[in-house]
């Protein structure tokens, strides 16, 4: 849903499937300060994300899920805010809290990385897509140290404020 409106948003999901999509009141100075202090590496490594998806949904996992649902709450203070600090130790905390809904989430070497990743200055970390690979979100205050100790391909990527957009008709 976020790439289809593009830009930094706050967008709330009810229950009944309806949702509110709000940008969120930040300046440009805080955007472009926020996109520096982000790195994404790629893993190298694949997965079968269905089997990964399927397993957090569960009872067991539900308590995470909530957890989830209360640092995003907080996550909206920090980005009114403008604290990159503040961010990068809740998408930790996220983390966390996302790894703790399945075992299937995380593998020993994504564990390895964000040990390392912490070890060079990364605030937060955050796996994208469903677990075990793909690609790695770090936040950092020191963007060139953890760029020369993390040997992984950096992906360099930009916000797109427009959305999707059809191309080819």
């Amino acid at each position: 849903m976020w790439s289809a409106y593009g830009g930094i948003n706050s967008i709330t999901i009810h229950t009944n499937g309806e949702y509110r999509v709000r940008p969120l009141p930040i300046s440009q100075e805080f955007i472009n300060e926020f996109h520096n202090s982000m790195v994404l590496f790629y893993t190298g490594q694949q997965r079968k994300s269905f089997e990964i998806a399927k397993s957090h949904d569960n009872i067991a996992a539900e308590k995470h899920k909530h957890n989830i649902h209360k640092i995003a709450e907080e996550a909206l203070v920090a980005f009114t805010n403008e604290d990159i600090n503040e961010i990068g130790r809740l998408l930790d905390e996220n983390w966390h809290q996302k790894k703790s809904t399945s075992s299937l989430i995380s593998t020993p070497i994504i564990d390895d990385l964000y040990l390392e990743t912490k070890k060079w200055g990364c605030l937060g970390f955050k796996l994208l897509g469903s677990g075990q690979s793909g690609f790695v979100l770090c936040i950092t205050n020191d963007r060139k140290r953890l760029l020369n100790n993390i040997p992984l391909q950096n992906i360099d990527f930009s916000f797109d404020f427009e959305g999707s957009k059809i191309i080819l008709s």
